[in-house]
């Protein structure tokens, strides 16, 4: 593990957090994580922190210790590549050192952004920790389906948001070099606060479908709506990934 310090939770002017009511949501909560890239110094022996950034995750599957989160892929800055830490609770703006611990992340896969993968799959050892686990739906969104999502946008501590399918099969091209092609989408119109800088990677979830039915991954200004994948495109990714391991290992 690594330690690093944490500095006050500061929550944007007029925002009020939604609070869970059913177990679903309360689950969701406790299954989604903060995951950051952090660049830092060594000197003597002693973390200096430089910068980093955030991004949300959610456990998707166990093995005994062996937690695996989904995530998106644009969240892997190579500029803060030097650490990766998970944080269960809250936001850390890492500042005093010696004050929480955060876990190790190792990532497994992360997906080519520009070919429309904005996917990412990360996991990490949890001794002693029993998360539960969000399972995949089995099917994609469908239009008027209510959702619910926990996110973590910058300043903020974990956010529960509700919200509903607005539009399938969105698509949008890459507008930079920094852009990423998001093919076969869905927007979603989430409560007051949702999909800002921290939220990428986050699940979004229906009660009905049994699961996590998209990943969060931008959000379109014009439609006032979050940018999602649908859980049919994430399941290929993990699939495909899976598949690949079990050749090299034979």
């Amino acid at each position: 593990m690594f330690m690093f310090g944490c500095g006050n939770i500061v929550f944007l002017p007029g925002f009020s957090p939604l609070t869970p009511q059913i177990q679903l949501e309360k689950d969701l909560m406790s299954a989604t994580v903060v995951i950051y890239g952090v660049r830092v110094k060594d000197i003597q022996n002693k973390y200096e922190v430089e910068g980093y950034d955030v991004c949300t995750a959610t456990a998707f599957e166990r093995r005994g210790d062996d937690y695996f989160f989904v995530t998106a892929a644009h969240c892997f800055n190579p500029d803060y590549a030097n650490v990766w830490c998970l944080s269960l609770d809250e936001m850390a703006p890492l500042k005093k050192p010696d004050e929480k611990k955060l876990f190790t992340v190792t990532p497994l896969v992360v997906g080519n952004q520009y070919l429309g993968q904005d996917l990412a799959v990360v996991a990490s050892k949890l001794i002693g920790v029993n998360l539960p686990t969000m399972p995949l739906a089995s099917s994609d969104p469908t239009v008027g389906d209510n959702v619910i999502n926990v996110a973590a946008p910058k300043f903020r501590d974990k956010q529960l948001y509700r919200g509903v399918i607005k539009t399938t099969n969105f698509y949008r091209t890459i507008f930079s070099t920094r852009g990423a092609n998001w093919q076969s989408a869905t927007l979603i119109a989430l409560s007051e606060g949702s999909a800002q800088k921290g939220s990428s990677g986050s699940s979004v979830v229906s009660g009905s479908a049994g699961g996590i039915v998209a990943i969060l991954v931008g959000n379109s200004y014009w439609e006032k709506a979050a940018i999602t994948l649908p859980i049919s495109q994430f399941k290929k990714f993990w699939k495909d990934f899976l598949s690949d391991m079990d050749n090299c290992d034979s």
